[in-house]
């Protein structure tokens, strides 16, 4: 078992066939998976190469070697139409460090998995109260980009960075004496998606951070994952916004954000911001979490990989696959109703899957004769108590250990004339003269 980070290496989902397709990346995505990588590799002094790159496109349907992966990036919500992120593959063992949804919207089987993996690192307030909402333990986490090390004293930098500003509004008040030495930068980008751009877009990341690192004196940005890397790394940053988004709303604690109503009152003189105790905290919390993960998982994986191999001589079935492909040919003759035979877990998945899937078909009932049991309203009954079962009617019969004593009755009975399927998947078609 090995260490993950989220990559982007593919197309995005539902757009793989459109030839040359380009489309907008940002930068801080990237900032943001350097940030991560640092942890791994200067605080966990995990090797680069055993670190595991999991697509971000492929969440859902990864297949690799079982992974610990942290999760700080920014998501739409779960899922949205064009593709699932969570439940991420069962290859993957999801630490959530500082994840941002913008959907507050949750399905049950979402909210069952975030609580698996809780507590959830909430990157703002926003992510945070729906967490609450749903009554998933969770914590406001910040963004992995803070954590970046803070550059020596005797680097000062001489140079003042507009990142993604409206220059006209900004450069109307900063101080004449700050224009001296001015670069407008912008963190977006247009390209055709491909592995070329994303592996462009990393290197340029990683130098965009140098370059800030050694050269900048002011960063004045409208990007969040430019002005959480530059503060982490004490450079002095002031955070201009139209509006402050609840995505800012951890920021204010590290460094000041003035929307465009207060240009006019922006502090110039501002210093480097000060909260290593609290980076040191991140930091480690993060390390501990996927320390935890990994000690609580490594041998399981392990285990569980050893014995996954793929069986050399023969392929392996899976009994309800089968079982269920058989009710599927089954309904699919025209039937009109159906009878669920046994008080059993497989009786109620057989009738999800039916409600499902075939809402037109009722359940006629539900045959029991030792338990008193009900589904979907209907008490159990005894087979005689069926009457008539002409072709049109199907009866599914669930439980294992007596498929020759209900196969038996069935083929005897002068009132049944349908069709049956057993837990086996065998189909028995009875014809009455």
């Amino acid at each position: 078992m090995k260490y993950g980070i989220i990559k982007y290496t593919t197309i995005p989902k539902g757009r793989e066939s459109i030839v040359g397709d380009t489309g907008m990346f940002n930068i801080g995505d990237n900032i943001q998976m350097y940030a991560m990588k640092r942890i791994l590799t200067d605080h966990m002094h995990v090797d680069e190469k055993d670190i595991i790159e999991v697509d971000f496109h492929s969440l859902a349907d990864y297949s690799g070697e079982y992974v610990i992966l942290p999760v700080n990036l920014f998501f739409f919500g779960c899922h949205d139409l064009k593709e699932t992120w969570f439940p991420a593959s069962p290859y993957i063992i999801p630490v959530f460090v500082g994840v941002h949804f913008s959907s507050g919207i949750l399905s049950d089987e979402e909210v069952s998995y975030l609580k698996l993996h809780s507590p959830i690192g909430c990157r703002d307030k926003y992510t945070l109260n729906t967490m609450r909402k749903y009554g998933i333990p969770a914590y406001l986490a910040g963004c992995v980009t803070a954590t970046l090390p803070r550059r020596p004293s005797g680097i000062k930098g001489d140079k003042v960075f507009c990142v993604d500003v409206d220059s006209e509004s900004v450069l109307k008040v900063i101080p004449e004496e700050l224009k001296k030495n001015i670069e407008l930068i912008g963190h977006v980008r247009r390209g055709v998606f491909s592995p070329t751009m994303y592996e462009e877009a990393d290197r340029e990341a990683e130098e965009l951070i140098k370059r800030y690192y050694n050269e900048a004196a002011l960063v004045v940005t409208s990007r969040l994952h430019c002005a959480s890397p530059c503060a982490a790394m004490g450079i002095p940053t002031i955070m201009v916004a139209k509006e402050i988004s609840s995505r800012f709303s951890w920021l204010g604690s590290i460094l000041p954000i003035y929307t465009d109503k207060e240009y006019d009152r922006i502090d110039w003189d501002v210093k480097p911001s000060e909260y290593e105790d609290i980076k040191e905290k991140m930091i480690r919390t993060i390390v501990r979490r996927l320390r935890e993960a990994y000690d609580k998982w490594s041998d399981l994986a392990d285990i569980s990989s050893f014995f996954e191999k793929p069986d050399s001589k023969e392929e392996t079935v899976d009994p309800y696959d089968v079982f269920f492909a058989s009710v599927d040919r089954a309904l699919s003759g025209g039937i009109k109703g159906y009878y669920l035979w046994g008080g059993t877990a497989l009786a109620e998945e057989s009738f999800e899957h039916i409600r499902k899937k075939y809402p037109q078909i009722p359940l006629l009932g539900l045959i029991d004769e030792y338990n008193p049991v009900s589904i979907n309203g209907l008490k159990s009954m005894h087979f005689d108590e069926t009457g008539d079962c002409g072709e049109d009617i199907l009866m599914i019969c669930t439980p294992s250990s007596s498929k020759n004593n209900i196969k038996d009755r069935l083929l005897s009975s002068g009132s049944f004339g349908g069709s049956a399927v057993f837990f086996d998947g065998e189909i028995v078609v009875k014809n009455r003269k």
